[in-house]
């Protein structure tokens, strides 16, 4: 699956630097352990899947057109913006996940339309007088103008909640790789088993973080970059992603506490742990609070009253029988079908890249710590401690 230039690149030096293979916990640790750890959890989750495991079968694309679950290059975006796009997107429509969905609901629609149209031209014998299968055209022109007011709300209120959760994942690869940066700088150099201590925490907190979203097990993530000690502490927690927030902090103050630490970096590392408990708490808010259900009941309710009345109110006009079904029909897949994406895009976790993103948080912290810089003249006796293993 596609994956950023950046990622490529760090990917590649990571990889080049000896991120495999295994090795236990000892009481010394290392950059190199570090590194086993991380090549462990790629290989137990997978480095870039093509396909999520972790996504619901409703929401993985099956058709092999670029989807949201996925990072993008510049080869994915020339494929989604050619100019063929048109006849992909029909070619697509048997296998598309929006009809999959919408299919059942469609499948009611389709004997009420056959009923309603045989009643109003006497194809079939019922007492029933042929008035009783026609409806004014205003009729469904008044309710038009609300059904299109309701769905416009609801898919920018859904837009607005999966924006909002790729923003807050965004700013969390922003705040672990310059968390991991600064530990790297000021910690490492002092106290490099407390520096690896919080680079273990930190590095999987993208992992945590989606399977807190996703409600997916998190034991062997925790196993394998924690040594038992921590991984007893952080999954005896409640909350596991907070409890990684807590143990870097108990670090950051004891460097501080150590005079390890000048304020300007305690302050910005600080300020850093703070944010991520934000976007943690973001998180929760968009996961256990959807828009209002009374308003999805509404719109629903008011989308199935147009949709049932329309090919009665068809029926009053002289358009032909099989131009009533299925202008029907295209009305019933594109007013369900845009509810349906206003449902799944109200639940931003369930759509977004988590997969390569927590793998991208995971890469940059331990690309801190394995590719660090090279000592500077001015810096006594650095420059050798800093030379690649």
């Amino acid at each position: 699956s596609p994956i950023t230039k950046s990622s490529t690149k760090i990917l590649l030096r990571v990889e080049g630097r000896g991120y495999g293979g295994g090795g236990a916990h000892s009481e010394q640790d290392s950059v190199e352990k570090l590194a086993k750890s991380v090549e462990r959890i790629f290989s137990l989750r997978g480095r870039y899947p093509k396909t999520d495991s972790t996504l619901p079968e409703n929401m993985r694309t099956k058709s092999g057109a670029p989807d949201y679950q996925h990072l993008w290059n510049i080869t994915v975006w020339d494929r989604h913006i050619q100019r063929r796009r048109y006849f992909k997107h029909f070619a697509y429509l048997p296998t598309s996940r929006i009809l999959r969905r919408v299919a059942p609901i469609l499948g009611v629609l389709l004997p009420w339309t056959l009923g309603a149209i045989c009643l109003s031209r006497k194809w079939i014998s019922t007492p029933l007088p042929t008035s009783a299968a026609t409806l004014p055209m205003t009729t469904v022109s008044m309710f038009s103008t609300f059904v299109a007011l309701l769905l416009t709300l609801r898919t920018n209120q859904s837009i607005s909640r999966l924006l909002e959760g790729r923003l807050a994942w965004g700013r969390c690869v922003l705040l672990t790789r310059d968390t991991s940066q600064l530990l790297s700088t000021y910690i490492y150099p002092l106290n490099t088993q407390n520096a690896l201590k919080a680079a273990r925490h930190l590095s999987i907190f993208g992992w945590l973080l989606k399977c807190r979203m996703r409600d997916e097990p998190d034991s062997d993530i925790i196993t394998s970059m924690l040594n038992p000690l921590d991984a007893k502490y952080v999954s005896r927690q409640r909350k596991h992603p907070v409890a990684l927030i807590t143990r870097i902090r108990q670090v950051v103050a004891l460097e501080a506490k150590r005079g390890n630490l000048n304020p300007g970096s305690h302050r910005s590392l600080e300020a850093n742990l703070l944010e991520l408990n934000r976007i943690y708490g973001m998180c929760e808010r968009l996961r256990g609070s959807p828009v209002p259900p009374m308003y999805s009941r509404h719109t629903s309710r008011l989308l199935m009253f147009w949709l049932f009345s329309l090919p009665l109110s068809l029926n009053s006009t002289p358009i032909s029988a099989p131009i009533n079904l299925l202008l029907v029909m295209v009305a019933g897949f594109v007013t369900l079908g845009l509810d349906e994406i206003s449902m799944q895009l109200e639940q931003p976790f369930r759509l977004m890249p988590m997969q390569q993103l927590a793998g991208a948080v995971m890469l940059d912290v331990a690309d801190a710590f394995v590719e660090r810089p090279p000592g500077l003249e001015d810096e006594e006796g650095e420059g050798e401690e800093r030379e690649e293993p």
